[in-house]
């Protein structure tokens, strides 16, 4: 490690008696000496300084000298007969001030820093390096013409302008262009190479073409990092890890300031703003202000680094991830210490995360970066690709793309694909507005997991080797998209190739923790896409987390893990030499209405904030082990069709038009009107709908328009099941869910109860076709083509906690598959889907091994005892009994209602949750109540949590409590 500044400067004021020179430091810092390398270079007898200062004299003139010149005082009698005549007698003349600088009292240690203080004051600053603007590289994307010379290969003039010298063999004509030799021209003109990677800006502007391909190649020398030395480094993490995930990750925190030590003089930088920061935007701001107005700090600079994520115990915190603040000074000074300051100002609650830390010069290493500008790619549809690199003679490529999007960006494919076929790019640094989206287009979105791996089934070639080339990215290690204004859709693959690239390398420190990598893919507030798939050798390694913060916004967020042929696998061992257990995946989407599907094996953390979410736990069945298409694998029932209880045949029941008994069904029903409907799955109901009619008169399609009315604008039916139209009048039902849910569909009919004219013989001609086994009024005889689902093989063990809001959360179905719902606060309502009830201990015969879990531990502040009475400190009462006063029902069942129950336990010392099940037909819901009292009072305190609908009453117990 290089010496610092002060350690420099230390030696150059014991031993020479003056500054050193900017020249001198930089020096000896390029050279990275030690302090004994220094000291010998500066006290012997070819210095000339240090023989005019200290030589010929006596050893008693020699230690007067060096008191005078370090602690500006006469040699007290002690200490020179120390030095001069005692033990010290025998220390050359050349480490007397090395031993002065350690052995100093106080007081003379006080009066040599400032010595050296000053004598760094008078160092000039370093030069900072001449501004220089960033070299254009335009593509050319005009898409007018079937021109030849709009694609092929290329060299870049100076100024950016394309030359074109060649169009290869193999090369498509108006499809491919190249940028090749990128540096040739500057370093042809000064006779050396002056430029790197990170001066150039790659422009694409109103391009239009899915199947164009732009490739900027560099010249091996340009594809160059530097390392940061943060000896002259602040390193600020700052979190309300409450807002974790919001646009205002720094919430309520009390933090107005920055207190640390500037070669050890201490320095603030405090002010209104800082506290009022809400943002990391708005604290660079902020702190860029301080330091403007601090003279002390000429020089410094801050701006936003990398993304962290927050820890307890060394262990990190699901979500917590925020934005670092990075202090540089220029002059190279050391930077030490570091606390925050604390305002006397109100704020509301706060969970305070805070870290200040400088790293040693070596341990950080600035990536291989260049520049994009994009604007108006892909014209509101999908664009062409970008991949930048180096030449073919190289292995090298470009890691860190810093990418500013305007005006909507769509591109197929970004990538720095090297020679070998490896992937460089670890990080994209998104700024901007509008909207920015990778991958294959699917309407308005990218494609999704299934999209992908059906894609990958069909394609004739490998399944990994399919995913690869059909992700928007690949191995990609961050995505820093907090800035950009806008939505973000991506789809991404990581594969086991980041093993040798970002862990293996470093894969050495004592701490296991030390060295991990975090897969961050973080964007801002809005309505955001991340469909990720990882090979499961990424997440058996201890030093990886895979970390997935979808800001606020309407979003989507899926993951899948597969194994290297890029088959969805059956488990994952996650807790590989480090117990990371569900911590290992996280994903926090924020307020807004979420969708996050976790499709198959692997335990992941989720946390989808308020807002009216659907999460799938694992949905593996509707995939399969082998990626086979979708609708393979997903309950399908098709109504009205020529069928006949067989395999669906696709085959109308009618002729187009609708003729009444036409294949001998009749389809118009006469007399049966104001009818309704009403859809069951999983216990699930709709509310009855009309089914519309002209006049007396009823057609099967009209009832079609009513079945699907009530599943796909119900607020938890659309999210299990899809109801479309088939060929001419059949309708398909399709499960959104994996399993065989064939005996979980129920459509119910009815008539007006007040109309004696209306034909019961045409209810049951309806009903006769809209009959499935195990589904509706009357389940004998159906003639209903049906699909059975494939059920879910693997094993998941997710933590989920849906925030507040009207949320479905569907469970894994594995056998061993225990997923567990965190509720906190009040969590408003959850329909449960699969939830399984397990059993006491293994030992019980009906043990069943993927039982569920409800936690409420932080209502009661430790481990659930289930089955207790109310009053019980921790206790789980469920009750379908409860003593309802006169006129009170479960739907009108208050806190006032349940706290007059249960009032002879005010006093007591203690917390329970109390859960009612609805009576009746809403058998499965259940009200929870937080119950609970302390020492000495006289009430009983009652919150109304929220509702959790399971769709069926559960026979609950011990094991199902947290």
């Amino acid at each position: 490690m290089a010496l610092s500044v002060t350690e420099i400067q230390q030696l150059y004021t014991a031993y020479l008696g003056r500054p050193a020179d900017r020249a001198g430091i930089d020096y000896w810092q390029e050279q990275n000496v030690s302090e004994f390398e220094l000291r010998a270079n500066l006290a012997n007898d070819n210095q000339p300084e240090y023989v005019e200062m200290y030589g010929d004299r006596t050893r008693a003139e020699l230690v007067e000298s060096i008191y005078q010149n370090m602690f500006g005082r006469d040699a007290d009698e002690e200490g020179l007969d120390y030095w001069v005549n005692g033990d010290g007698a025998s220390v050359p003349a050349s480490e007397l001030q090395q031993l002065f600088i350690s052995a100093a009292s106080e007081e003379d240690r006080a009066a040599f820093d400032e010595r050296v203080s000053d004598d760094i004051d008078s160092i000039n600053a370093p030069e900072a390096p001449e501004a220089t603007d960033t070299i254009d590289v335009t593509f050319n994307t005009s898409t007018t013409g079937n021109s030849e010379e709009i694609f092929g290969t290329f060299e870049t003039t100076t100024d950016g302008e394309l030359v074109q010298i060649a169009l290869p063999s193999l090369a498509i004509p108006n499809q491919q262009q190249t940028v090749t030799s990128i540096g040739k021209a500057e370093w042809d003109e000064a006779g050396q190479v002056v430029t790197t990677s990170a001066d150039y800006t790659f422009n694409m502007s109103n391009q239009l073409g899915a199947g164009k391909e732009y490739t900027g190649e560099f010249l091996s020398p340009l594809l160059t990092s530097e390392s940061r030395s943060a000896d002259s480094q602040l390193f600020i993490e700052l979190l309300d890890i409450r807002a974790a995930g919001t646009d205002e990750p720094l919430g309520n925190l009390p933090i107005d300031g920055i207190r640390f030590q500037v070669d050890g003089e201490e320095t603030v930088l405090r002010s209104d703003d800082i506290f009022n920061a809400k943002t990391y935007p708005e604290l660079l701001s902020a702190i860029r202000d301080a330091i403007i107005d601090n003279d002390d700090l000429a020089g410094f600079t801050a701006e936003i680094g990398s993304s962290f994520t927050a820890t307890d115990g060394g262990e990190p915190i699901p979500g917590a991830v925020g934005s670092t603040i990075i202090l540089t000074d220029a002059q190279g000074r050391e930077i030490s210490g570091g606390s925050f300051t604390y305002s006397d100002q109100e704020t509301g609650g706060f969970t305070l995360y805070g870290d200040l830390s400088t790293e040693a010069p070596e341990s950080v290493r600035e990536l291989i970066s260049t520049n994009l500008d994009l604007d108006n790619v892909g014209y509101g549809s999908q664009g062409g690709t970008i991949n930048l690199a180096g030449e073919s003679n190289t292995d090298k490529g470009v890691e860190e793309f810093n990418v500013d999007a305007e005006d909507g960006v769509w591109l197929t494919r970004l990538e720095s694909q090297t020679i070998s076929g490896t992937q460089a790019l670890k990080e994209i640094n998104l700024d901007g507005s509008g909207y920015f989206r990778v991958g294959q287009q699917s309407d308005q979105n990218v494609f999704n997991i299934a999209q992908l791996m059906t894609q990958a089934a069909v394609s004739g070639v490998a399944l990994a080797q399919s995913l690869e080339a059909s992700a928007g990215l690949v191995d990609v290690e961050k995505v820093n998209a907090q800035e950009f204004g806008g939505e973000v859709k991506l789809n991404a693959y990581l594969t086991d190739d980041v093993i040798e690239r970002d862990m293996n390398l470093q894969d050495n420190q004592a701490d296991p923790a030390g060295d991990n990598v975090n897969y961050t893919y973080q964007t801002a507030g809005g309505n955001d896409q991340i469909s990720l798939i990882v090979e499961e050798g990424v997440l058996q390694r201890e030093d990886a987390l895979l970390n997935i913060n979808a800001g606020n916004g309407n979003n989507v967020v899926e993951t899948l893990i597969v194994d290297e042929t890029g088959r969805a696998v059956e488990s994952v061992n996650q807790q590989l030499n480090q117990d990371f257990g569900a911590e290992q995946v996280t994903i926090v989407t924020g307020n807004g209405d979420d969708v996050v599907r976790t499709w198959g094996a692997g335990d992941a953390t989720i946390n989808t904030g308020a807002g009216n979410d659907v999460i799938y736990a694992d949905n593996s069945g509707l995939l399969g082990v082998n990626g086979v298409p979708l609708e393979d694998g997903a309950t399908r029932w098709e109504f009205n069709s020529t069928a006949s209880g067989d395999a669906p045949t696709g085959v109308s029941n009618s002729n187009a038009d609708l003729s009444d008994g036409a294949n001998g069904t009749e389809q118009v029903f006469s007399d049966a009107f104001d009818l309704q409907v009403r859809v069951d799955f999983k216990g699930f109901e709709s509310s009855w709908i009309n089914v519309p009619h002209a006049g007396n008169q009823t057609t099967s399609l009209e009832v079609n328009q009513a079945i699907k009315d009530a599943v796909n604008n119900d607020a938890v039916l659309q999210h299990l099941i899809q109801a479309n139209d088939g060929n001419g009048n059949i309708l398909d039902i399709v499960s959104l869910i994996d399993g065989d849910n064939l005996s979980d569909l129920t459509i119910d009919f009815r008539g007006p109860e007040d109309n004696d004219d209306f034909d019961t013989d045409s209810l049951d001609a309806i009903r006769d076709i809209y009959t499935a086994d195990g589904a509706g009024d009357d389940a004998t005889d159906s003639v209903v083509g049906e699909v059975a689902g494939v059920d879910s093989s693997v094993e998941s063990d997710n933590t989920i906690n849906a925030g507040n809001g009207n949320d479905v959360i569907v469970l894994g179905t594995g056998e061993n598959s225990n997923d567990t719902i965190v509720l906190e606060d009040n969590f408003g309502r959850n329909s449960i889907v699969n939830f399984i009830a397990g059993s006491d201990s293994e030992d019980d015969d009906s043990f069943d091994a993927g039982y569920d879990i409800l936690d409420f531990t932080n209502y009661l502040g430790g481990s659930a005892n289930f089955g207790d009475a109310i009053g019980d400190d921790r206790s789980v009462v469920v009750t379908d009994d409860f003593d309802y006063e006169s006129g009170v029902s479960w739907g009108s069942l208050s806190e006032s209602d349940v706290a007059a129950e249960y009032e002879d336990q005010a006093g007591s010392d203690f917390d329970s949750i109390l859960m009612v099940e609805a009576t009746g037909g809403g058998a499965g819901q259940y009200k929870a109540f937080h119950v609970s009292s302390t020492d000495g009072s006289e009430d009983v305190s009652v919150d109304l949590l929220g509702v959790l609908d399971f769709g069926a009453t559960q026979d609950f117990n011990a094991a199902n409590f947290a």
